[in-house]
């Protein structure tokens, strides 16, 4: 364990050890060299996934390693929980600051997950004639992910046109086409994994783990905080009441299409409802046009980006749980993965089937707890928001860059 670790991991007794590498130079973790805190997050709301770390240098470790880290620089850090989990993640130092304190300067820096094809290379923009399974497979797996996505029917010439890879993937993604009633996103996880899913059938998919809000028992994950999220209105006015899409095209028999609705299937156990009296009164939603199509396009690729966003908006209700247990032991527990919540009679509209959108790790002084973040649709809920104690640092540790979407 000690070889995994190096020679001077900071422990947390009973709970964690952590190292640190720069560059293959280990931090070492003394009386003037502290721990501050470590929080890493994969998401579907981000790029790529990130990490946030605080050290204090007491010993002048920068100075004596000038290389160590600076930008670009290659950040290891290995993890013990609670002497069940051991596992390595591969960063690269995106930003750096650093701070005077009377123990030694406080080093604050971000990372992105050490794929820096897929973070930083530009895409070429000759045309990849495929399913969109098919081009982020091999994207993803030009620039070292590990593809695991569904297969598609929507076959088309897609052009890089000279953007990010990973911009140019959250793009095709966007405009994925399995069924009429299919929902396409895509997420990268710390694992190195690049996940193709179709979120409207996810809940058919069994369920992955069981959080307890209240009770400790055997092989269930204990939440030790929560907060319930309801956005239902937003979503609404944005795309619930007719909200409609009108594209043209120069090569098909008729001038233009109008998309105005989409098949839902609920399995999560939420309401999907639209206030009636709103409906009856609204006469046009959002209306917006799509660009022409001069017959390069799939028959559904702007059905596609109709459908996945209005899907997207559907999982207006959330919640958040931390718990003190790791679950990164194989096969883990990442995005997009089903879970059930138990909770109390008292607060059981809590209870249910969620899909994760987000899995935090969270170390810090002297505390270890993963945070998730679950969605269910529902876009009219008297699901209840219940004040309790955070026990852990609950923001996700991502710079603003890596932000893409809002599921």
């Amino acid at each position: 364990m000690d070889d995994q670790h190096g020679k001077h991991p900071h422990a947390i007794a009973g709970i964690a050890r952590v190292s640190v590498f720069f560059n293959g130079v280990e931090f070492p973790f003394t009386r003037q060299s502290l721990f501050g805190f470590a929080h890493m997050v994969e998401s579907s709301k981000l790029a790529i996934p990130m990490i946030r770390l605080q050290l204090t240098d007491g010993i002048d470790f920068l100075a004596s390693n000038p290389d160590a880290m600076v930008e670009g620089a290659e950040l290891r850090i290995t993890v013990t929980a609670r002497d069940t989990d051991t596992y390595t993640r591969l960063f690269r130092v995106n930003f750096l600051s650093v701070s005077p304190d009377k123990v030694g300067n406080v080093i604050d820096l971000d990372g992105y997950l050490n794929y820096t094809k897929y973070w930083i290379e530009t895409i070429n923009s000759h045309f990849i004639a495929a399913p969109s399974s098919e081009v982020l497979r091999r994207v993803s797996e030009y620039t070292g992910l590990k593809y695991l996505g569904v297969e598609t029917s929507d076959t088309q010439r897609w052009s890089g046109g000279l953007r990010k890879i990973h911009t140019f993937c959250t793009d095709v993604a966007n405009h994925g086409f399995r069924s009429e009633s299919s929902c396409m996103k895509r997420a990268v996880t710390l694992k190195g994994e690049f996940l193709y899913r179709d979120i409207s059938v996810l809940g058919d998919t069994g369920i992955s783990s069981i959080f307890s809000i209240g009770s400790v028992e055997q092989n269930k994950l204990p939440v030790v905080s929560y907060y319930p999220r309801n956005v239902g209105g937003s979503p609404n006015r944005r795309t619930g009441y007719r909200q409609t899409l009108v594209e043209y095209s120069t090569c098909r028999p008729t001038l233009y299409r109008v998309h105005k609705g989409m098949q839902v299937s609920v399995n999560e156990g939420g309401d999907v409802n639209i206030n009636p009296s709103i409906r009856s009164s609204v006469l046009k939603g959002n209306q917006w046009c799509a660009p022409i199509d001069y017959g390069n396009l799939n028959d559904n690729y702007h059905r596609a980006f109709y459908q996945n966003s209005r899907g997207t908006s559907l999982f207006s209700v959330g919640l958040d749980v931390i718990t003190p247990l790791p679950t990164v032991s194989n096969p883990g527990l990442t995005v997009f993965d089903t879970v059930k919540v138990e909770a109390p009679q008292e607060i059981q509209e809590l209870a249910g089937t969620y899909i994760v959108v987000s899995h935090s790790i969270l170390i810090d002084v002297g505390q270890y707890h993963e945070k998730f973040e679950l969605t269910r649709r529902s876009t009219a809920s008297n699901q209840t928001r219940v004040a309790t104690r955070n026990t852990a640092r609950t923001g996700y540790a991502s710079p603003g860059s890596a932000l893409s979407e809002d599921f």
